[in-house]
C-alpha cells in the first residue's frame, strides 16, 4: 500500500492517532486543546492529506450532560465537517458517544457504525462512528455488541488507579503522563479512543478501501448486508432494512416502479 498520510483532529491523548499508526498509516496531529491550539484557527489544506480522523469533544452529546444537544451540531463535530470539506480527503473517519447526531459531508458517502469495546478487551464502552468515502465505498465491521458481566469501563471521575484504566484503553503499558496530576490523567485516558477499537477500524479501511491484508484479521469477521434502501448502513439476521424509515423509501420505490 502507497503510504498514506492521515490528518488526525482533537488528537488528545493519541487513541486514533496510535490505532491508525500501528496499522501502517502516517499520521499527522491537527491542533489539541492540550496545547492551547483551537480547531476553529486551523484551515485545512486541499489534497495534500488521503483520511482526515478525529473524535470530537463528546460532553455535548453525553448523556450524562443534563444540557446535551439533542439533534444540533455542536461547534467541534461543525469544525471537523469544515475541516474534511476544505482538505477533501479521499476518506474521514468521525468517532463519538451513541448521543451524537447523524450528519453527512457534501461529496461524500456517509456510513454510521458502532463498536463496543467488549469486541476487544474484557470491558464494555459503546461508541458511533461514522465513515465517509468520496468514491461510495463502504465498510464490512463486525456486529459488535456489549457482553454481560464485564469490567466497567474508563471513566473521568473513576475510583480505579489510573494505569488500570490505561490498560483497559490499550494504551502502552510505559505510558506514564509525567506532570499531570492523577485526575488529570484519569481524564485524558477515560476521553481517548480505544487504542484496539482505532486499530480495528484502521484495519478496515486497509482492507475494505485498499484492498490490503490488515494485521487484526481474527476479528474483522465476514461481510455484512446492507439495507435494501441504498443508505450503505449494515443490517442482520433476516431484516432487509434498517430501520422504519428505509422500509417506507422500499415501499415508496416499488410503487413506482
Amino acid at each position: 500500500m502507497k503510504q498514506k498520510l492521515i490528518l488526525s483532529l482533537f488528537p488528545g491523548l493519541g487513541g486514533l492517532c496510535r490505532g491508525f499508526t500501528r496499522a501502517g498509516f502516517t499520521v499527522a496531529k491537527g491542533p489539541d486543546k492540550l496545547l492551547g491550539e483551537r480547531i476553529e484557527d486551523f484551515r485545512g489544506i486541499k489534497g495534500r492529506f488521503d483520511g482526515v480522523i478525529g473524535g470530537s469533544p463528546c460532553q455535548p452529546y453525553s448523556g450524562l450532560n443534563r444540557k446535551a444537544a439533542r439533534g444540533a451540531l455542536d461547534t467541534g463535530l461543525q469544525n471537523f465537517i469544515r475541516v474534511v470539506s476544505e482538505c477533501k480527503p479521499e476518506f474521514w473517519l468521525h468517532e463519538n458517544v451513541v448521543g451524537v447526531p447523524k450528519f453527512e459531508i457534501e461529496g461524500y458517502q456517509a456510513q454510521r457504525f458502532n463498536l463496543d469495546l467488549s469486541s476487544f478487551r474484557d470491558a464494555s464502552r459503546l461508541r458511533v462512528f461514522t465513515f465517509g468515502h468520496k468514491g461510495g465505498r463502504l465498510l464490512n465491521p463486525i456486529k459488535s455488541e456489549s457482553r454481560a458481566g464485564l469490567e466497567p469501563c474508563a471513566l473521568t471521575a473513576d475510583s480505579r488507579p489510573w494505569d488500570v484504566l490505561r490498560d483497559i484503553q490499550g494504551f502502552e503499558p510505559d505510558l506514564t503522563l509525567t506532570g499531570f496530576t492523577d485526575a488529570g490523567k484519569k481524564r485524558l485516558i477515560a476521553n481517548a479512543v480505544p487504542v484496539p477499537m482505532a486499530e480495528y477500524v484502521a484495519d478496515l479501511i486497509k482492507r475494505d478501501i485498499y484492498g490490503k491484508t490488515p494485521r487484526m484479521t481474527d476479528l474483522l469477521g465476514d461481510p455484512v448486508k446492507r439495507c435494501a434502501c441504498g443508505c450503505g448502513r449494515a443490517v442482520y439476521g433476516r431484516s432487509k432494512t434498517y430501520d422504519g424509515a428505509c422500509r417506507m423509501r422500499v415501499c415508496r420505490a416499488k410503487a413506482k416502479a
